[in-house]
């Protein structure tokens, strides 16, 4: 299995980000805390942002001129306002992907499971794991053992996995018609929850979804109201039109 990135770092160790936030805010610096306080020279040379224990341990940031802030070491973010006047704005980058069968997992992790762990190390732990939460629950762990064994502080640290599963292309089905099979194997299963003398609950869930026919979409939704459930209530008979709703559209399918 290979890594296939659907992010890019914002930040400005970008020459992009760089070039984009300048030519917004000329004035701004682009500079390292070093750089700031005078310990080092300034220059446009940042170093590699994956040397974690030389460039990366102080980054570039955005500086208003002649300001001690906002300081900031990303190029984009949300909800900053006193890095929105240096040109930290809020707009996101998109890509967009086909998926395909060759994919297997979506990974979304924040930076703090990427500051000691490479693509490849987490789609490898990932890759370990038959239940993705418990492959997602690894991440996290693994993430803050490694932020306690070398810093004397810890990153936000939040990770989701998400197995991919694909249909079987041979189902030529359309929408509707796969909506109205899977309607026929629920109303077999009402049948055969009827027969063992449904639970004041079950009828409690079929009155619900009679109140719920009448806010129904008709035009996205397949409606079948012809189903009645009988039961024999001690000598009187509950009849009930029974409800259920498949979304048509291609992608729930």
């Amino acid at each position: 299995m290979r890594v296939i990135e659907l992010s890019k770092d914002q930040t400005p160790f970008r020459r992009d980000e760089r070039e984009r936030i300048l030519s917004m805010f000329p004035d701004v610096e682009i500079m390292t805390l070093g750089m700031r306080n005078g310990e080092v020279p300034v220059s446009d040379d940042y170093g590699d942002e994956d040397d974690l224990y030389g460039a990366a341990s102080d980054p570039p940031r955005v500086w208003v001129k002649d300001q001690f802030y906002p300081g900031s070491a990303f190029s984009r973010s949300i909800g900053d306002a006193i890095g929105k006047t240096a040109g930290v704005i809020a707009e996101p980058e998109i890509l967009s992907r086909k998926l395909t069968k060759d994919d297997k997992y979506l990974i979304l992790c924040s930076d703090g499971v990427f500051e000691f762990l490479t693509n490849e190390d987490v789609l490898e732990i990932v890759s370990l794991f038959p239940d993705p939460y418990e492959a997602a629950a690894e991440l996290v762990n693994v993430s803050f053992r490694l932020w306690l064994e070398n810093d004397d502080r810890t990153d936000d640290i939040t990770a989701l996995v998400v197995h991919l599963e694909y249909a079987d292309d041979s189902d030529m089905r359309s929408p509707n018609e796969k909506a109205q099979a899977q309607w026929h194997i629920a109303r077999t299963r009402v049948a055969e929850q009827l027969e063992s003398r449904p639970s004041r609950k079950f009828r409690n869930v079929v009155r619900e979804a009679q109140k719920r026919e009448k806010r129904l979409d008709k035009d996205n939704y397949v409606l079948d109201n012809t189903a009645n459930l009988e039961e024999d209530l001690g000598g009187s008979v509950l009849k009930s039109g029974m409800v259920i709703a498949y979304d048509v559209h291609e992608e729930s399918f």
